[in-house]
């Protein structure tokens, strides 16, 4: 028996049709003990005929060997009765014979097949004393051989249920036991004696078949558990990565991973940068992005030592199209994992192409100035011209730090109505003092105290590091500022602004932790949420309460209605369940109609059983989408930290389960899951 039933269980760890039941057996109770006392009931009763038969078989030889020797009353009376407890065990089979028979609670299944198998226990240990005394030793002691041959029979047919061979093999060999010790004589003592040794090793020998059976069954059910975890785990990382693959090709500069000095991933802005067709850098060597072999070859042993030091890096410097045009990027690598460098390092490239250009322009333009001053005039206009196009405010100071030329965008954005030649001449100082008489060009940071901030652009200003300086003035504008030192001591600036760009930014990371449908936090932000959470409540001896609300009848609603207005009710519910929690609590959208509100600092059950109450009242209000109103409720499920788990994954779980058994209790309403105190007030283990 334990050989076939490990055959069947490795059958449905692989999931094999065949074992549909103890699978579907699993997902209704969720729970592995459920499912390993599912099987062993399902092969206790379908080896009830086994073991019916070999009664019936070991009835019709006591009645051969009795015939004749007791009066036909008794041996019939007892054949009824033993017959009967056949008849009996036989109609529990047919019962229970569907898989479905046996639900939801096989063990009171086997309770009964144990009261089956007790009563016709009493009926073999009846057979001694209902018989005795008979002058005939051998028949005794052929009575006593076939009881003890239905007891080993019985601990293989009923190794699946401990309950029911020791309910059996007990009073069919202790009955005759104390009965032949009864009636005396040294045979019979001695045959007593046997009779209750020969019990005691039955108690081991069935302690170790069922233990044995038990483990059979239990790792290919543990096994199949561990498969459903790990393909919903693959799930999560798939999703995961497309959410990545969305926000990485959604970058506004380019992107690529480089490992081995091969791109390994790179996304679609720097195809564009470089000039090439989709898909055709992935896999390709980096010496692709420069012009010369030794020079590839330079720059990847820099940027090795660099990167062996720092774990980071950055440069501009000139790359190379694929159509041989030369272009400037500004290139930023970093390690991916300094403890794991075979992972590779992500690298950013910004083309600087345009802005090298124009300020090669300057700076030819400077080299004209020097070289004629008859020209100085016509130089002036030439670069006047040129970065007069440019969209960013240019300014350009002397070794005086006074201001000799700017464009018009630099003359926009000083406050107050100026012209070009107002500012000429001027130092950047006080340019500054003029510029930040607005509160608009104040960082907030720096709005009661100005002077600091004039400071901190001076510092910047007369010690440069090539460092690029961005900062948010008080009208929530972001500016990107470059000053770079020239040949002759004075400083080129170049302000852009970048609200745009940071605009982009916040929204790819909210994009990253929010679902973009309700705008609610997705599962990796709720993760964290939970987690900070948890540690909150660890250090102040509180309690967290982590609901899981799901929808009822949403799933008619998106059917018949379709997807677009079910994308109404879900933002509508969402609306709904942020009014209706406290600012300190979270709700996230798990996913399709399932929510999860997480509530820190409980100190009382009945704090999360109102919060429950406020939201099923909130939602069971119609809803109306293009005229029409939808009723819709909610079944919710909450669990408690630490309660009922100490980690996201095992309070989620809880909660879903408890979850279910709302639904499962009318829907509508909400439960707690298992392991919640019965007292109101909530202590901290």
């Amino acid at each position: 028996m334990p050989d076939a039933a490990s055959t069947r269980t490795l059958g449905l760890a692989r999931g094999d049709a065949s074992f549909a039941p103890e699978i579907r057996a699993m997902e209704a109770t969720e729970s592995l003990h459920d499912a390993i006392a599912f099987e062993r009931v399902r092969a206790l009763f379908a080896n009830i005929p086994i073991g019916v038969i070999a009664e019936f078989l070991a009835i019709a030889t006591i009645a051969g060997v009795m015939f004749g020797t007791v009066g036909r009353p008794r041996l019939v009376v007892w054949g009824g009765y033993m017959a009967a407890c056949g008849i009996i065990r036989l109609a529990l089979w047919m019962q229970a014979r569907a898989p479905e028979g046996l639900q939801p609670r096989p063990e009171r299944w086997e309770r009964w097949y144990g009261v089956a198998m007790a009563a016709a226990g009493v009926g073999w240990g009846a057979t001694v004393p209902a018989f005795l005394p008979i002058d005939n030793l051998l028949i005794e002691g052929i009575v006593a051989l076939v009881i003890c041959a239905i007891a080993v029979i019985a601990i293989d047919v009923l190794m699946a249920s401990r309950r029911a061979a020791v309910w059996f093999i007990t009073p069919a060999l202790a009955i005759p036991a104390l009965a032949l010790a009864g009636y005396g004589g040294a045979v019979r003592l001695g045959t007593s004696l046997l009779l209750f040794a020969f019990l005691g090793v039955l108690f081991v020998v069935s302690g170790r078949r069922h233990k044995a059976y038990v483990g059979a069954i239990a790792t290919p059910l543990q096994n199949a558990v561990l498969l459903r975890e790990i393909e919903a785990a693959n799930n999560s990382l798939r999703e995961a990565q497309e959410d990545e693959q969305l926000v990485f090709d959604s970058a506004l500069v380019g992107i690529a991973v480089f490992k081995d000095h091969r791109i390994t991933r790179c996304n679609r802005k720097l195809e564009e940068i470089f000039g090439v067709r989709r898909g055709t850098l992935v896999g390709a060597s980096t010496r692709l992005l420069y012009r010369h072999e030794s020079e590839w070859r330079e720059a990847t042993a820099r940027i090795d030592e660099a990167l062996d030091a720092t774990g980071q890096y950055d440069i501009e410097r000139e790359f190379q199209r694929r159509d041989g045009i030369a272009i400037w990027c500004r290139a930023r690598g970093q390690v991916i994992d300094p403890r794991n460098p075979s992972r590779g390092v992500i690298w950013m490239f910004e083309d600087l192409t345009e802005a090298r250009r124009a300020a090669e322009a300057i700076r030819r333009q400077e080299e004209a100035l020097a070289d004629a001053h008859a020209e100085v005039q016509a130089a002036n206009l030439r670069l006047t011209d040129a970065i007069g196009i440019l969209p960013d405010a240019f300014a350009l100071y002397n070794s005086d730090d006074r201001l000799v030329m700017c464009n018009q965008s630099f003359v926009d954005a000083v406050p107050g109505e100026h012209k070009m030649a107002d500012l000429v001449g001027r130092t950047y100082e006080e340019i500054v003092r003029i510029a930040v008489e607005s509160v608009a060009t104040v960082p907030p940071e720096f709005r009661r105290d100005r002077p600091a901030w004039v400071a901190e652009l001076m510092r910047r200003h007369k010690h440069l590091t090539g460092d690029d300086f961005v900062y948010q003035t008080g009208d929530r504008r972001w500016y990107q500022l470059r000053e770079r030192r020239t040949s002759d001591g004075g400083v080129v600036a170049v302000r852009t602004d970048i609200t745009d760009l940071k605009a982009s930014e916040e929204r790819i990371r909210h994009l990253a932790h929010h679902d973009p449908l309700t705008g609610l936090p997705n599962r990796r932000l709720l993760e964290d949420r939970m987690s900070q959470a948890f540690n909150l409540a660890r250090r102040n001896g509180q309690h967290v309460g982590v609901m899981l609300v799901d929808l009822d009848r949403f799933k008619v609603i998106n059917d018949t209605k379709g997807h677009r207005v079910g994308d109404v009710v879900l933002q509508e519910v969402a609306r709904r369940l942020r009014t209706t929690i406290r600012q300190a609590d979270t709700v996230a959208r798990q996913g399709g109609d399932e929510f999860v509100v997480v509530l820190p600092e409980l100190r009382r059950m009945s704090d999360a059983s109102q919060v429950a109450a406020k939201i099923l009242s909130a939602l069971s209000r119609p809803i109306a989408v293009d005229g029409e109103k939808f009723q819709i409720n909610a079944s919710i499920g909450i669990a408690l930290f630490p309660t009922d788990g100490g980690d996201p994954d095992s309070l989620l779980k809880q909660a879903d389960m408890a979850m279910y058994k709302a639904k499962g209790a009318g829907r509508g309403r909400f439960e707690f899951a298992t392991g919640v105190p019965r007292q109101d007030e909530l202590r901290f283990e």
